[in-house]
C-alpha cells in the first residue's frame, strides 16, 4: 500500500478504500454509472460514504462527482481524486455521489453528476432515450449529458410526476433544500438504514460491508419516489411510469461509447474474448429486461383502455404482467 493511502486526507485513511481501487483496476467494468446516496446526521464521517463511492468505482471511471456537506466537488477519473479536494470529514445532512460511465457527452468534470439547477442538485444512474423530447415538452433547450435533462424538468416544472416521462433506463437521486429524494425505475438501488441515518448504493456489497450484524441491506421499491430528511423517511409518492415517446432511436448500449481502460491509460490490460462474449450475453439481457418491462407496461394501458374484459380476461392479463416484472428484475439484479 503506498504513503499516499497510509496518509490520508484530511483525517480521512485510505486503507478503508485501498482494496476496492485494487479491484477496479484489475475487473472489467460491467455496469453503467453507480449512484451513492446518504441523509442523516449533519455531523456523520463521510468515510462510509467514500467506501461505497470506491464500491461503485467499478460502475465507472470516466468521472467522479459528490455533493456532500452543502458543496459539489467534481473530478476525472475514479473517486480517489475526489478526496484531497474535499473541506470537511462530515457528511452534512445530504450526501449524493456518482461515479460515471460517460454516454451522452464527453468525458468532463463539467459533464460529471450531480448536475445543479436553480435549487435542485442530482443525479441519475443509466441511458435516457427521450430525453430531447421531454425536454421539449417544457421548453427547455437539449443538454449535452441526458441526465441533466432530469435535473432540469424538475426544477423548473416542480412536478415529482414528471420523472416518469422519462424512457428508458433510470434510478434518481436529489435533494432539494436538505431533503433527500428516491427513485428507482429499473436499475438497481439498495439502502442500510443505520444508528446515522440512511445510505443507498447502486451495488449492495458495500453496504454490507458497513452493515452491523443486525443490520440488513434492503432493495429500493421501484417506481415509487422516498423523500427522507434527517435520515427518516417522510413521504411515498407513487410515480407512474409514462414516458414521452421518442421521435428517433437512442443508443442505450452504453458499453460502446468508449473503453474507460483505454481511454484513462489502465496499462497492462487485455481483453479476454471471453469476456467480450459475456459482456454481449449481458447486454442482450439487459435489451431482453427492458421489452419485458415495455410490455408489461403496454398490457397495463391495455387493461385500462378496456375496463369491459372479463374477469377470467383481465385476471390473466395481470398474471402475464406479473411474470413479466418479475422476469425482468431478476434480469437486472443478475445480470
Amino acid at each position: 500500500m503506498s504513503k499516499y493511502y497510509d496518509e490520508g486526507v484530511n483525517g480521512i485513511p485510505f486503507d478503508a478504500i485501498d482494496e476496492y481501487h485494487e479491484i477496479i483496476n484489475t475487473e472489467k467494468n460491467k455496469n453503467m454509472c453507480g449512484l451513492v446516496g446518504f441523509s442523516g446526521k449533519a455531523n456523520t464521517s463521510v468515510l462510509k460514504a467514500l467506501h461505497l463511492l470506491a464500491d461503485n468505482d467499478s460502475r465507472g471511471g470516466h468521472s467522479t462527482g459528490m455533493f456532500v456537506n452543502g458543496k459539489i466537488y467534481k473530478t476525472l477519473n475514479e473517486s480517489m481524486n475526489i478526496l484531497p479536494m474535499l473541506e470537511s470529514n462530515d457528511t452534512g445532512g445530504v450526501l449524493i455521489g456518482h461515479t460515471r460511465y460517460g454516454t451522452h457527452g464527453d468525458n468532463t468534470v463539467q459533464n460529471a453528476h450531480p448536475f445543479q439547477h436553480k435549487n435542485v442538485i442530482g443525479a441519475h444512474n443509466g441511458v435516457l432515450n427521450n430525453y430531447e423530447e421531454v425536454g421539449k415538452k417544457f421548453g427547455i433547450d437539449k443538454t449535452e449529458v441526458d441526465s441533466e435533462m432530469i435535473i432540469k424538468v424538475l426544477a423548473e416544472t416542480k412536478n415529482v410526476q414528471n420523472l416518469g416521462l422519462f424512457g428508458g433506463t433510470k434510478t434518481v437521486l436529489y435533494t432539494i433544500d436538505g431533503l433527500l429524494y428516491v427513485y428507482r425505475h429499473n436499475n438497481p438501488l439498495f439502502f442500510l438504514k443505520n444508528d446515522d441515518g440512511v445510505y443507498f448504493s447502486s451495488l449492495k456489497e458495500g453496504l454490507q460491508n458497513i452493515a452491523k450484524k443486525n443490520e440488513k441491506v434492503k432493495e429500493c421499491k421501484k417506481d415509487k419516489l422516498f423523500v427522507y430528511k434527517f435520515g427518516e423517511l417522510i413521504e411515498t409518492v407513487n410515480i407512474k411510469h409514462n414516458p414521452v415517446p421518442s421521435t428517433k432511436v437512442i443508443n442505450t448500449d452504453w458499453q460502446s461509447y468508449g473503453n474507460r481502460y483505454q481511454s484513462y491509460g489502465y496499462q497492462g490490460y487485455n481483453e479476454d474474448p471471453l469476456d467480450v462474449e459475456w459482456d454481449a450475453y449481458e447486454e442482450n439481457k439487459e435489451v431482453e429486461a427492458a421489452e419485458c418491462d415495455e410490455i408489461a407496461y403496454n398490457l397495463q394501458k391495455l387493461l385500462e383502455r378496456n375496463p369491459n374484459f372479463s374477469i377470467d380476461d383481465s385476471m390473466t392479463i395481470k398474471r402475464a404482467i406479473d411474470v413479466l416484472e418479475h422476469w425482468a428484475e431478476q434480469i437486472y439484479f443478475t445480470t
